[in-house]
């Protein structure tokens, strides 16, 4: 009896079998390549966030920066949308969505509004210098912004479009403008002040 119950703890005591061992290891395995997978979607989508988030920042930059021009022309006892011939004047399009999309700006002063029907998409790239994007020959960025004015002459008021893109090809008008062309536009509408 007591040989008996030696064989069955001896046979109890016995290790993994190969095809344990095989399965556990495919299991582990398996559990690893999933969690890889999600950590990195989850950081491809977590930059993709940054990158609407910095995008929208920008857009909204483009408009407060000709509400700034504006703004200016105002306060320095100027007409607010620079006729004239006096304050700064606000280039202003009216044409086809492509066409009108051809303005730069930034905060670097007065004379960093410019609109060119000959700039390419080089020239809407933004750069990173010194803590600020703007338009620069140095450290570009994936970002590029275009501005567009519009004057409706009934209404006295300007459309700003602001349209920054982050996929480092063409920009486009505000139509096909979205998170999924990684895409965004900013619109605003601005008066005349106290004239």
């Amino acid at each position: 009896m007591l040989k008996i119950r030696e064989k069955k703890l001896k046979k109890k005591k016995r290790g993994f079998s190969m095809l344990e061992a095989v399965i556990s290891v495919f299991v582990v395995a398996i559990g690893l390549t999933a969690t890889m997978s999600l950590v990195s979607n989850g950081l491809k989508h977590s930059l993709d966030s940054r990158d609407q988030v910095i995008a929208a920042q920008l857009a909204q930059e483009g408009i407060e920066l000709v509400r700034n021009i504006r703004d200016n022309n105002w306060a320095n006892g100027y007409e607010s949308f620079g006729e004239g011939g006096s304050g700064t004047e606000l280039p202003i399009g009216i044409g086809s969505d492509n066409d009108r999309y051809r303005c730069i700006i930034d905060y670097t002063g007065e004379s960093s509004y410019k609109c060119d029907d000959s700039f390419g998409n080089d020239d809407f790239t933004l750069s990173y210098v010194g803590g600020y994007y703007k338009y620069d020959v140095s450290n570009k960025t994936k970002f590029g912004r275009r501005v567009a004015v519009v004057y409706y002459p009934v209404s006295e008021e300007l459309e700003i479009v602001s349209v920054v893109s982050w996929k480092n090809d063409a920009l486009q008008g505000s139509a096909g403008c979205n998170t999924a062309n990684k895409c965004v536009c900013a619109k605003a509408f601005l008066t005349k002040w106290g004239e």
